[in-house]
């Protein structure tokens, strides 16, 4: 019964005419959905504090500083250091493929812990909002159409 509501199928109404072109009954006929749909139908259903994609992108992408114990072991002074780390797209792709880590280091534990969040798909990932990818995006597009 369980595997049944998985599938998720579309019911589609036809009405077949009787002898004197009047409606003589109707049948339902059953259209498969694709993985896609199947994924974004229940990403609706879903908890609306559940993350998605744009989060995960927007704070992988977010300047990050490196002090305390999590200081930048600098090569050159030879020794560890304040600093920022930002993660930047320098230019935009044709395709942007997106790996998401299910694991984070807990510090205190000294282990790999998995992450168990649901991870909502959008229908539009914007990347354009972050400063270093707008105007390398716009030179790129130039670049593109000339």
């Amino acid at each position: 019964r369980e595997h049944e509501e998985e599938d998720d199928d579309d019911d589609v109404d036809s009405n077949k005419e009787g002898q004197n072109g009047d409606p003589a009954f109707t049948t339902r006929k059953r259209r498969k959905k694709g993985v896609l749909e199947k994924a974004f139908e229940k990403q609706k259903r879903n908890n609306p504090e559940d993350t998605d994609v744009q989060y995960c992108f927007d704070q992988y992408t977010k300047t990050e500083m490196l002090t305390g114990d999590n200081q930048y072991f600098c090569d050159d002074c030879n020794s560890k250091q304040d600093a920022k780390r930002v993660m930047s797209l320098t230019e935009l792709p044709p395709v942007l493929n997106i790996q998401l880590s299910r694991y984070v280091f807990d510090r205190q534990k000294f282990i790999k812990k998995k992450l168990t969040d649901k991870v909502r798909l959008p229908t539009i990932l914007t990347v354009d909002r972050h400063d270093s990818c707008s105007s390398s995006a716009s030179a790129s597009k130039r670049t593109r159409k000339s």
